[in-house]
Order: structure tokens, then sequence, then C-alpha cells
């Protein structure tokens, strides 16, 4: 039950994170947050972009959550793997296709 708590807590803590950013009224101060600089970069749809991952990293989460019922161990190691395999996707998006986000 702990595992589960702990990874529907992740699941949530990412999607507030992602609606921040997806919603976001002043996306030249967010992207700082992002990629510290964002000289030539278009702000809103770097904002956009990141949100709207950040929200399927949620909902990638919650399977993982409800396997922490079956298995504890097998749970946090999804959970674990998922959010790597994730954020490995999101830096090589945006250090190899960095002209895709410039304005």
């Amino acid at each position: 039950m702990l595992v589960f708590i702990i990874v529907m807590g992740m699941a949530a803590l990412l999607a507030l994170l992602g609606l921040v950013f997806y919603r976001t009224k002043s996306p030249e101060k967010t992207v700082l947050y992002l990629t510290g600089d964002y000289s030539g970069l278009n702000a809103t749809k770097v904002c956009r972009t990141a949100g709207r991952r950040m929200l399927w990293w949620a909902a990638a989460l919650v399977p993982c959550a409800f396997v922490g019922f079956w298995n504890m161990k097998w749970s946090g190691c999804l959970a674990v793997g998922v959010l790597l395999l994730c954020v490995i996707y999101h830096a090589l998006d945006f250090s190899q296709n960095r002209d895709r986000y410039r304005e």
C-alpha cells in the first residue's frame, strides 16, 4: 500500500507540474526552469510541449501504482524505469531537435 501511495504521489506531482507548464501565463520565465537558456526558442511551444509530456508521464505512472497491489517490487521498478525512459526521451528530443522549438 505504501508503494501505491508513493507512486500516486509522484504522478500527482508530475500532473500538477505539467498543468503549470502547459497553462502558464508567462512562458518566458517558465522556460528558464526547463532549459536555463531560452534565446531563440519559442517559449510558448516549449512550455506546452513539456507540460503535455509531464501529463503523459503522470498518466504512465498510474498503472505502475496499481501493479503495487500485486507486487510491490515490480511497482517501484516499473515507476523508476518509466520515468527514466521518459526523461531520457525528453532530453534527447530537446537536444537533437532544438530547431523544432525555435521561433
